[in-house]
């Protein structure tokens, strides 16, 4: 009898809990359940953005700036940031590892959306719609994935491009527990390029605008410019470039107050691309690294990196681009190391904190949201690539017949 009675335990043990594997959270739906609806979409999109927006984090914006020649630590400066300024970084330091964790996240959202792109009920009104939706995620994947190829591989040259592991694990479909080892770097820009020209196709009827919140034909077009100048696809760089530039959008600042107002309001022309930010959807912070107020009048800095002579010397006193990029702290108002400096100090600009942002009156918390891109940066891809033959090789191609 005992050992029936055992039986019987261990039998109504496994009854219930076969019963408890069929059962789902409360507050969460199965894959399957959480994306139906085009409403569902929407909420996905808006999401997927988010996440998109978390790919820009203060190791790859502040380090971008930091790793370059222009800027100098100085003294007692806390060593913020100081293995990236210094090159000396790892896989298992903080800001590569949330670097790389955040654009596969957003790679992960993505590829969840597409998934389910054959199974959300879709009226023909909400069609249009649609389509932009999905040229939107294909861009974010493509971007994603290009912005760890620029972190995590080797420059672009054709005669290693195809040799096993110089490029980046690539995953395209919604696996979490897909572990893909890294492909070749001719197979990641095949990657990023095909995201693209999809993206590009259902986004066709979505024209830009000057400070977009919003991926658009324009912003599609922006990144082809930078991915194949990367490559070295010159022609087709100068083309993309090119395009924008006489499209007529977006006009270059024409003065210091132009420009300072991109960089403080986060609002320009120039602008192709700018993440919404508002003071519910806060971007990082990353100005407190070069300027860092004081006191309430703002008349007293703490940096912790300033621009090198070099970069300073690079602008004459005639450049308005001097007066927006650099501030100069005038005698004795520049603490480093706990003294003050006798003589003017320059300090960089460029995140002076945008004052809509502020969620204390009058004082800055040095956020900016990200301008993704600029057409300032499609005249520099344009003259690069022309440098490297591609105006001469497309003025010829159009050259009328008989010249």
């Amino acid at each position: 009898m005992k050992k029936i009675a055992i039986l019987i335990a261990a039998a109504c043990t496994l009854s219930f809990t076969a019963c408890e594997l069929d059962m789902f959270p409360e507050d969460k739906l199965v894959n399957e359940q959480a994306l139906q609806t085009f409403s569902d979409l929407q909420k996905f999109e808006v999401g997927t953005y988010a996440a998109f927006r978390g790919n820009f984090t203060d190791g790859y914006v502040v380090g971008a700036e930091l790793m370059g020649d222009y800027v100098n630590a100085v003294a007692g400066f806390g060593n913020n940031y100081g293995g990236l300024h210094r090159w000396d970084y790892d896989h298992e330091d903080y800001d590569v590892i949330d670097f790389w964790t955040a654009c596969y996240y957003t790679i992960g959202n993505v590829n969840f959306v597409l998934s389910q792109k054959d199974v959300i009920a879709v009226e023909e009104s909400e069609k249009a719609e649609f389509n932009a939706i999905m040229g939107e995620m294909y861009f974010m994947r493509a971007m994603s994935h290009f912005m760890l190829i620029e972190k995590f591989c080797a420059n672009y040259d054709a005669s290693t491009a195809n040799k096993e592991y110089t490029g980046i694990p690539l995953i395209t479909a919604f696996n979490p527990q897909e572990m893909p080892s890294r492909a070749t770097l001719e197979e990641s820009y095949a990657c990023v390029l095909a995201d693209l020209d999809e993206a590009a196709k259902l986004l066709a009827s979505v024209s830009g605008s000057a400070n977009s919140n919003l991926i658009t034909i324009d912003v599609v077009t922006a990144l082809q410019a930078r991915v194949n100048l990367q490559k070295h696809n010159y022609s087709e760089a100068y083309k993309k470039a090119t395009s924008l530039i006489n499209g007529g959008n977006y006009k270059l600042a024409s003065s210091a107050e132009e420009l300072k107002n991109i960089f403080t309001y986060d609002q320009g022309d120039e602008i192709i691309f700018v993440f919404y930010s508002s003071l519910t959807e806060q971007p990082t912070a990353f100005g407190g690294q070069f300027v860092t107020d004081q006191n309430s009048n703002n008349d007293w800095y703490k940096p912790q990196y300033i621009p090198s002579q070099t970069c300073v010397d690079m602008f004459d006193e005639a450049d308005y681009r001097k007066e927006a990029y650099f501030l100069v702290a005038s005698d004795e108002t520049c603490e480093i190391k706990g003294s003050m400096i006798a003589t003017p100090v320059y300090l960089m600009n460029k995140f002076p904190g945008n004052p809509d942002l502020q969620t204390t009156a009058g004082v800055k918390n040095y956020r900016n949201a990200h301008k993704v891109f600029r057409i300032a940066e499609m005249y520099l891809i344009a003259a690069e690539a022309a440098a490297n033959g591609a105006g001469i090789y497309l003025y010829r191609y159009h050259e009328p017949a008989g010249r």
